[in-house]
């Protein structure tokens, strides 16, 4: 065991790692921007991601099976 002097302490998280998750990207759409997920379970995490975020969304089932995710407002 050692003492570790002026060691800056790392966001908390598991094991002192940062959480991220895959829908962070949430955060950074504008309005307009569109995400495209594989099924309805992750269109509904980023769809809820932005709702917390007080922003609006939608999404639609696109011709190829996927569903995209649109930021309204």
């Amino acid at each position: 065991m050692e003492i570790i002097k002026n060691r800056p302490i790392p966001p908390s998280g598991q094991n002192g790692r940062a959480r991220l998750s895959k829908y962070d990207i949430a955060d950074q759409m504008e309005v307009g921007d569109c995400v495209v997920v594989a099924d309805r379970k992750e269109a509904a995490a980023v769809t809820r991601r932005l709702i917390r975020a007080d922003k609006k969304a939608t999404r639609r089932q696109l011709p190829d099976g996927t569903i995209g995710v649109w930021r309204i407002e």
